[in-house]
């Protein structure tokens, strides 16, 4: 009986110790998936300022562009419009 308990013995010890090497694989995978959500976070957040930059360059260009439409005056005097 003696070499049942240690065979049982012996079986429940191999559990634990593949148990606690899972939980610590599991725990590394996990550290280097969070490490990588956060480099991917990091290289959408600077992708968006990027583009949103580049998006106020955009706008402050258009804004020295010269109108294709007349100032009111001007539309109101070709028209013949009067106040």
């Amino acid at each position: 009986m003696t070499d049942h308990h240690q065979t049982r013995l012996k079986v429940l010890d191999d559990s634990v110790k593949a148990i606690s090497e899972s939980q610590t694989n599991l725990r590394r995978e996990m550290s280097e998936s969070q490490a990588n959500l956060r480099r991917e976070i990091d290289s959408v957040a600077s992708s968006v300022a990027d583009q949103s930059k580049l998006l106020q360059e955009v706008l402050a260009r258009l804004k020295l562009l010269p109108s294709k439409h007349p100032p009111d005056s001007d539309f109101r005097e070709r028209a013949g419009i009067s106040y």
